[in-house]
């Protein structure tokens, strides 16, 4: 499967964005749910607006990242 997938491209751009910001998905996951929790009782809401909430932070967050590993020239 890895080899298959290794020569086999798929030009999803969501699967890329995905790809490219799965680990500031990780570890940002749980901020926006702490927040929610007791904000919204619908538990379909709930994870809509928490999964949104953690994607757009981890958007910004490699964002971010990237401006400082640019500015020490690591990257």
């Amino acid at each position: 499967i890895f080899l298959i997938t290794y020569k086999v491209h798929i030009g999803n751009k969501i699967l890329l964005f995905f790809g490219k910001n799965t680990f500031g998905i990780y570890i940002l996951q749980r901020i926006p749910m702490i927040i929610f929790q007791d904000l919204i009782s619908n538990i379909y809401l709930y994870f809509i607006v928490s999964f949104v909430s953690a994607v757009v932070l981890a958007y910004f967050f490699n964002k971010v990242v990237d401006l400082i590993l640019k500015k020490f020239r690591i990257a």
